[in-house]
């Protein structure tokens, strides 16, 4: 054992100190281009996922490839909110309360007052609406879809075995062996 540590602290002290350095120098940007290139595919399937949202499509399929991605590679952790189908979801369900409701042109009068609202004040300005010029004692509030439910969240490894991950550990490694060369003298003899 301890001539195998010996052979190996050998090595090391025969690598020079500027070998390690321009190991660093070569590796550190193919890292960095493979990172860069992680983040950029993932964010070309998360606009697969919108645009599938956006044209009213399944947008399972296109999720089910984001999450397999992420979950495959390092530094692609992203977040996507299916907007357009939580919107689908909202008017649906304001058409089956103006439809339960005593008078349905209503909630019509309510989404052309509040049409020029943000998207995230735009449901309470409507049920606000609706709540001060309804005649109902007691009217059904809308029951909306919960927004979480439209959210999907995916996180990517610390570590993954890519281009990425290899060329971060050759540099971490390269980086080790400089901090032993510094703080490590060889024997005399």
């Amino acid at each position: 054992m301890k001539r195998h540590v010996k052979k190996v602290t050998d090595f090391i002290h025969s690598l020079t100190f500027w070998q390690l350095v321009v190991t660093i120098v070569i590796i550190l940007p193919i890292s960095l281009f493979a990172l860069r290139s992680n983040n950029k595919t993932m964010g070309e399937l998360k606009l697969d996922v919108v645009a599938a949202d956006s044209n009213n499509e399944n947008t399972q399929e296109a999720l089910n490839k984001l999450a397999a991605y992420v979950f495959s590679h390092m530094n692609t952790s992203t977040e996507v909110e299916l907007a357009q189908s939580y919107e689908r979801a909202v008017e649906a369900a304001q058409r089956d309360a103006a439809s339960n409701s005593s008078d349905p042109k209503l909630y019509e009068k309510a989404q052309r007052k509040c049409q020029d609202k943000l998207q995230s004040q735009r449901v309470p300005c409507i049920q606000e609406f609706v709540l001060a010029n309804t005649d109902e004692i007691n009217p059904q509030p809308i029951t909306l879809p919960e927004k979480a439910f439209y959210v999907f969240a995916f996180s990517a490894p610390l570590w993954s075995p890519d281009l990425a991950g290899f060329s971060l550990a050759a540099v971490v490694v390269s980086l080790l062996l400089v901090v032993f060369k510094l703080l490590h003298k060889k024997d005399p003899a």
